[in-house]
């Protein structure tokens, strides 16, 4: 005969299963290819060099640079044709920060949605997600993060 506690170490072992196989089961689907810098800018700029970058060069990859003053990243990435972008991923409309998925930008918090060039594809924000350029200078890249 199985004794109480017998009954309650099995009852836990079962349940602690079966909530780790939908959540392995979700992970195993998921790939991140990303990789995350913090930076300082120097006059505005930030200069980062390409071979720290190897994330960039794979298709879908992108960085996220965070600018010490900046409350959200910029998502530094090249599009199909190889155009660089930097993009503010702080939401127009309420400020959250926006996530960047294969194809666009979409905020959590009020849905708003923006193409990958940070232009608004769904409301309710009001305007463009803010762009940075981008020189490329040999084996550098600089972000300009305001003309001045």
């Amino acid at each position: 005969m199985m004794t109480r506690k017998e009954f309650l170490q099995g009852t836990v072992a079962a349940f602690a299963g079966a909530a780790v196989l939908p959540v392995s089961a979700l992970l195993e689907g998921c790939t991140i290819n990303s990789q995350t810098l913090r930076v300082s800018a120097k006059e505005n700029r930030v200069r980062l060099a390409l071979a720290e970058l190897p994330k960039l060069s794979e298709p879908g990859g992108y960085v996220k640079i965070y600018p010490f003053g900046f409350a959200h990243p910029i998502v530094l990435f090249q599009n199909a044709s190889g155009e660089l972008f930097a993009i503010s991923t702080t939401c127009t409309h309420a400020g959250c920060e926006v996530r960047k998925t294969k194809s666009k930008f979409e905020c959590p918090c009020h849905g708003s949605q923006y193409d990958l060039s940070g232009k608004v594809i769904r409301g309710p924000a009001p305007a463009a997600l803010t762009r940075f350029p981008v020189r490329k200078e040999g084996d550098f890249l600089e972000i300009i993060l305001k003309e001045g």
